[in-house]
């Protein structure tokens, strides 16, 4: 009896210090715009280091460019925080001009994007 609650009491501890399960990430954070140099350049890093523009209009592109790509997503049905919209909605964002990056949930999209085996 004592092993097996010494043994019960080991795996509690073990399982309570790795730090539960952790929610996966915002799933708008993969995808990225293809034109955001030239519609947005402030908000590109080199130009922030050498302080080319304003502050007002770093924050007015930033602003602009999460308002895009909220707005995007809402008009091809993505929810970004639930992980999508279907494969569908993938394919009216890529159209829109957004790109994934990393993980992505429906490669199936990107069939016509690989390059062909010869």
């Amino acid at each position: 009896m004592k092993y097996i609650v010494s043994i019960s009491l080991a795996m509690g501890l073990a399982a309570c210090s790795f730090g539960g399960f952790k929610p996966p990430p915002d799933e708008s954070t993969y995808w990225k715009y293809s034109r955001l140099e030239q519609e947005y350049p402030a908000t590109m890093s080199k130009n922030i280091n050498l302080r080319i523009y304003s502050y007002e209009e770093y924050s007015k592109q930033f602003d602009d460019y999460f308002a895009k790509k909220k707005k995007d997503m809402e008009d091809c049905g993505y929810d970004p925080i639930a992980g999508g919209g279907g494969s569908e909605a993938n394919a009216c964002l890529r159209k829109k001009g957004w790109y994934r990056t990393g993980y992505d949930l429906y490669p199936e999209n990107k069939k016509y994007e690989w390059p062909r085996e010869n």
